[in-house]
């Protein structure tokens, strides 16, 4: 549960993200907000002053894409074949601009459990003295994809394996919870008959195909960010002031969410006095309260999508639709940009 020093830090995160989706439910062409102005230029001015921003995330999840999206791009962006990439970027407020490093960093290699060995490629960012000003973290919730057929092969075939265990470990549980009602060492003949009424309960309790995909999903996310906060936390508390520094959680996708679950993603990703935390509540109340008593962080969670498309996550999972008109979508995308710059220091 939320500790009561936090309750005004996660009020805060809350309220934000409710404006968000008040200025795109209410966007039209006429009212779109200002938007600070994020361009791509290939190198910062010799003696300027940049900040150096990380753009992390599972594997899938969209950072590419936000980052083209975040810049004037369409959101699309073709596979990624290296490790990390970095962009050279000026941002615009109002009244003066600033320049940052973006560095979108790989999440992991495909088919592998997430280790220690697989994010070394973080390191020389989260090392102290090195440390980013700024954080674009991005999640997905269910909604990841990969993309090749050999890819989609390996989530089916891990998500069999996974299955297979998961049966066979309930039809033990079961069969041992009925030789448990009996007098008697049941025989073979008994066994081979209560088999079926097992094998129907086993059937009724497995989720569907749909649903482990998406617990496995939603369970590599939350390892994710676990090893992201851990190494975060300590650059930050050891290399610089934390209330100078930011985190946004970027909940992308949400334009396929928008009328029918985003109290539910806000609910996932936002700790809020009085509802149990979820798992990924719990990894990032337990980073906040890592700061201490002390300056923490500048926090946002905030809706955002990198591009309006139908999407499926695989060919067995139906396809989920875009809920937002062109104009509610570049709103989403200008709420973002000013909640960045915000954070940067710029006024909108």
């Amino acid at each position: 549960m939320i500790a009561d020093d936090l309750r005004p830090y996660w009020a805060e995160v809350g309220q934000r993200w409710d404006q968000t989706v008040k200025m795109v439910n209410t966007a039209t062409g006429d009212s779109l907000p200002r938007g600070v102005v994020v361009e791509e230029v290939k190198r910062a001015p010799l003696m300027a002053e940049v900040t150096p921003i990380m753009v992390v995330g599972d594997r899938f999840a969209g950072k590419s894409a936000l980052l083209n999206r975040m810049v004037g791009g369409s959101g699309y962006v073709p596979r990624r074949t290296e490790d990390h990439s970095t962009h050279s970027l000026v941002i615009r407020g109002r009244k003066r601009r600033m320049h940052a490093t973006v560095v979108v960093t790989p999440g992991q290699q495909f088919g592998d459990e997430f280790a220690n060995g697989d994010i070394d490629a973080w390191d020389a960012m989260l090392e102290p003295p090195n440390y980013p000003a700024g954080v674009i973290y991005v999640v997905a919730e269910r909604m990841t994809r990969p993309w090749t057929p050999d890819e989609i092969n390996i989530v089916e075939q891990q998500r069999r394996v996974a299955e297979t265990e998961q049966r066979a470990a309930l039809a033990r549980e079961l069969e041992s919870a009925w030789r448990d009602t009996l007098d008697h060492e049941p025989s073979e003949e008994e066994v081979n008959a209560n088999r079926p009424a097992i094998d129907e309960e086993v059937g009724s309790r497995i989720p569907s195909q749909s649903e482990q995909y998406w617990q496995r999903s939603l369970d590599s996310e939350c390892r994710h960010f676990e090893l992201i906060a851990r190494r975060l936390l300590t650059c930050w508390r050891t290399g610089a002031i934390a209330e100078d520094l930011w985190l946004v959680i970027a909940v992308t996708k949400a334009d396929l969410h928008w009328r029918d679950r985003l109290n539910d993603l806000k609910r996932y990703y936002i700790p809020s006095p009085g509802v149990p935390l979820s798992p990924f509540g719990e990894r990032l109340t337990e980073f906040i309260h890592g700061f201490g008593s002390g300056p923490r962080p500048r926090l946002a969670i905030v809706p955002i999508a990198g591009r309006r498309e139908n999407f499926s996550v695989l060919p067995s999972v139906a396809e989920a639709t875009s809920q937002l008109d062109d104009i509610k979508f570049d709103a989403l995308q200008r709420t973002f940009n000013n909640t960045v710059g915000e954070f940067c220091g710029l006024e909108i």
